[in-house]
């Protein structure tokens, strides 16, 4: 009630209607004995990313009110018993770290089926490529080549290339010069193992081999930018899955000795299908120990 606006209280023994992680600026109910009420979730908590409590909590928290709604809003994770999400490697500076960003840019240069100003939307991406500043960009849905081009020409010090199947939805990279010392990039295709309808009918994959300082030893790498078929039904899974299976069997066979980064949209999950609980089309990645997928934690 209104009475406790701006105090910190104390609920005891409630529980949260979420599991996972706890997301900035999200509202939860939060719910005891007596009732239910909102606990917000302020994006300058390091409460961010913490995993919500399963069972009951006590819940510490600033009482106050938005909309009409009574709030509750932790301060930090001790307020809500759980522990704080850290990131090994978040303080290590950019130039001793090779730093890659996978990235669908949805309809990119497309008036018709993306944003109707492309103009802004190559605007924004430059703006987010330059604040992000990695070394390495895995870029998917590329719909004008010319639009791509012209963002390349804008980037100073970046290089990249383009995907040449037919599809309009291209996949592309961009490297910083300064970093990446660019030895080739090719599209594969169907003369390397590949069913076109497996790859939504041509998708194939795109792959970069550079060299690059990782801890003050050169190494050269293979990077694999790949959009997997999409869509949750039956066809577009078994895509998915055959698709996995010609793409491990060519890594296996021909890469067996390099390094490689299997990056792009799989356009599924891996800890389960998005396609009615089925198994990860990338299963058989996750089974082999020769395989690290580093993202898997964050499902």
């Amino acid at each position: 009630s209104d009475e406790f606006q701006g105090q910190l209280v104390l609920i005891q023994s409630g529980t949260i209607n979420h599991t996972g992680a706890l997301s900035q600026n999200e509202n939860y109910d939060f719910t005891d004995a007596t009732g239910t009420t909102e606990m917000r979730i302020d994006n300058t908590t390091n409460l961010v990313g913490a995993q919500a409590p399963e069972g009951p909590v006590n819940l510490v928290g600033v009482a106050g009110k938005f909309g009409g709604i009574v709030q509750i809003l932790p301060r930090f994770v001790e307020d809500l018993g759980v522990e704080e999400v850290t990131f090994p490697g978040d303080y290590v500076s950019l130039d001793q770290t090779l730093d890659i960003v996978t990235w669908n840019i949805e309809w990119f240069g497309d008036t018709g089926n993306g944003p109707a100003d492309v103009d802004i939307q190559l605007s924004n991406v430059k703006t987010v490529v330059e604040t992000m500043d990695a070394d390495i960009y895995a870029l998917q849905e590329i719909a004008s080549v010319s639009k791509f081009n012209e963002l390349l020409d804008s980037l100073a010090g970046y290089g990249g290339f383009i995907a040449n199947y037919s599809q309009s939805q291209k996949t592309a990279f961009l490297f910083k010069r300064a970093s990446i010392d660019s030895v080739d990039g090719v599209t594969l295709s169907s003369s390397d193992g590949f069913v076109s309808s497996n790859w939504a009918n041509g998708r194939f994959p795109l792959q970069f081999r550079f060299s690059a300082n990782i801890n003050g030893e050169q190494q050269e790498v293979y990077a694999y930018n790949i959009h997997a078929k999409a869509f949750g039904d039956q066809s577009s899974y078994n895509q998915r899955v055959a698709a996995s299976i010609e793409f491990k069997s060519y890594l296996d066979r021909y890469r067996s000795a390099d390094n490689v980064l299997f990056l792009g949209d799989y356009n599924d999950e891996i800890l389960s299908s998005t396609y009615n609980q089925q198994e990860s089309p990338y299963k058989n990645f996750d089974d082999d120990q020769e395989y690290t997928i580093v993202t898997k934690n964050l499902e």
